[in-house]
């Protein structure tokens, strides 16, 4: 019985090891390809170039799917989808802050790309670059909190607001009200 432990503990330390071969094959292989070979700021040009702007005139459209479970055809950008990549594409997305400007908050049962998880990250991956926000309707009651402290604190850097089919109560809207928007550019309500 001995044996059959020892050979065990061998056959999974040389499976940790080519798996970490594996990796780092994948890693050179990655990195010889054309689109890592370009420089950081060429990739962050491309990448802000790609990104989805919503328009004024545009009808209000639930957020993207970039979750993948749903039609392929919502397979959409998303910085998260950008960062996954490899590793590159994931260090040029964490060096550049207005690849993570868009905010998008909903019920994530509706919209699963408009988490509070997802808001959060992109608020602080956004450092103090100016930010898009987005509310759709349906909001959950334990999301309320977060948007109306943590979101409005951050008013300063909102270059959009935009609200829409919420149903809300004067008590919301008046938490923004409050809150200096220097930067704003759009706003949707």
């Amino acid at each position: 019985k001995l044996y059959k432990s020892d050979s065990c503990q061998q056959l999974r330390t040389v499976n940790e090891k080519l798996i970490l071969a594996q990796s780092y094959v994948n890693t050179i292989q990655n990195g010889q390809m054309p689109a890592c070979s370009l420089p950081p700021e060429i990739l962050n040009i491309i990448f802000s170039m790609t990104t989805p702007h919503a328009s004024e005139f545009d009808p209000p459209v639930p957020p993207l799917d970039y979750t993948g479970q749903g039609d392929s055809s919502m397979l959409h950008w998303h910085p998260m989808r950008l960062a996954s990549v490899c590793r590159y594409w994931k260090s040029t997305t964490l060096l550049f802050p207005s690849i993570w400007t868009t905010i998008n908050i909903g019920a994530e049962r509706l919209y699963p790309n408009a988490n509070t998880e997802l808001a959060q990250l992109c608020l602080r991956r956004s450092y103090g670059a100016c930010i898009d926000v987005y509310l759709w309707s349906w909001l959950p009651n334990d999301i309320l909190p977060w948007i109306t402290e943590t979101l409005a604190s951050q008013s300063m850097r909102f270059r959009g607001f935009h609200v829409y089919n919420f149903d809300f109560d004067l008590d919301f809207l008046h938490h923004f009200a409050e809150c200096p928007t220097p930067q704003l550019q759009n706003l949707t309500i």
